[in-house]
């Protein structure tokens, strides 16, 4: 792990002036009571951006399968990274001091061509769009800084709207919450949604690895439902194979920007849908079978401009007998972190009529 910690200005500036840009770098809090990383301080335009911790697979090999094979215990086996976001409407010049002398450094997509310039203890570079950054500094990939630069955001709902479910700024949390037909689900910049067991909450039991299974922490089941916003979502208090963060079934699903943090099993299974949209989602996670997004049985499905960092599979296509063929599926300009599995794969799985699949233009940053 990081020993001492590091610094990152991100210093917003108008195209050809010297001067920063008003309103160009858009902050939202941190929850009291969250967690924050220590290994890294971030400010942006000026201003302290928070940095949140985040578990991920382990730096020895054996350790990573070990947290895949003993699945009672995957939830002891991880190293800790970081991570900070913010919505960009300009240009910023991102800058990073560490303590230490910096000997070496990344800043991951290469494809984005933002090499660092680096000067004793400080590193810099501009960004000039909204991006999914991954920051490495001396050669510690494992415990890198993840910078999610979104685009702003737009039409956000209202928290009085009827047809929307809506977490505001702070810590809130949750058991199994149902989503029908014409309901948004929104999770504001500044709130973290925590997945618990309820003591009420009925379970089964897994013929797979022998443990308790409970309903998803969001089950989008229906037409035309929306997940969105900035906000975090976590399910680092659910025992590991107990539920999926978010689980969809149904026709004409959008899913866009926020952060998914930790899923104790499959973090977005999409089963049975047709027509889903699946934009700007950052995964996280590290335990035994944490697949990112699974696409099972499902018709014209896009997943773009997402970026994954989990144990197990990161975008898949699976196919289970008798629920339906796979048609229409395209995954395209990902970031992705492949641990013990893969980054895009026509899955083992397949029972059912798989066709008119496409991945293209992803970068796939680490494949261990």
């Amino acid at each position: 792990m990081i020993k001492q910690a590091c610094q990152v200005i991100a210093a917003a500036a108008l195209l050809g002036i010297g001067g920063r840009a008003p309103g160009a770098v858009t902050i939202y809090p941190a929850p009291a009571g969250e967690e924050l990383s220590a290994n890294f301080t971030v400010k942006a335009d000026g201003r302290p951006l928070p940095v949140y911790a985040a578990k991920v697979a382990p730096l020895a090999p054996e350790r990573r399968w070990k947290a895949m094979d003993d699945k009672t215990n995957s939830a002891s086996y991880f190293d800790l990274a970081a991570f900070g976001y913010f919505d960009l409407a300009g240009r910023a010049n991102i800058t990073v001091s560490c303590p230490q002398e910096i000997v070496s450094a990344k800043v991951l997509p290469t494809s984005y061509g933002l090499v660092p310039k680096v000067q004793g203890k400080t590193l810099s570079f501009t960004l000039a769009q909204p991006r999914h950054l991954t920051i490495e500094v001396n050669g510690n990939w494992v415990n890198s800084l993840h910078l999610f630069a979104n685009p702003p955001e737009t039409n956000a709902p209202s928290p009085n709207d009827p047809n929307v479910i809506y977490f505001g700024p702070g810590i809130h949390e949750i058991g199994s919450l149902e989503v029908g037909s014409g309901k948004t689900v929104y999770v504001a910049g500044g709130a973290v949604v925590r997945g618990v067991i309820k003591p009420e909450e009925k379970f089964s039991i897994s013929g797979y690895s022998g443990l308790r299974n409970y309903q998803p922490t969001l089950r989008l089941r229906g037409s035309h439902i929306t997940l969105r916003g900035r906000g975090i979502i976590d399910g680092g208090r659910s025992p590991t194979h107990a539920r999926n963060l978010v689980y969809a079934q149904g026709t004409n699903l959008f899913l866009e920007g926020v952060i998914l943090r930790d899923s104790s099993t499959w973090t977005v299974p999409v089963r049975r849908c047709e027509n889903v949209h699946i934009q700007n989602l950052k995964l996280i996670g590290y335990r035994a079978n944490s697949d990112g997004i699974d696409i099972c049985n499902s018709r014209n499905v896009l997943v773009e401009g997402c970026f994954i960092r989990t144990l197990d599979d990161l975008i898949v296509i699976k196919a289970d007998r008798g629920q339906g063929p796979v048609r229409g599926i395209v995954a395209r300009n990902c970031v992705l972190w492949n641990e013990v599995a893969h980054a895009l794969s026509v899955g083992a799985e397949l029972r059912e009529e798989v066709s008119d699949v496409l991945f293209a233009d992803c970068d796939v940053i680490h494949d261990k």
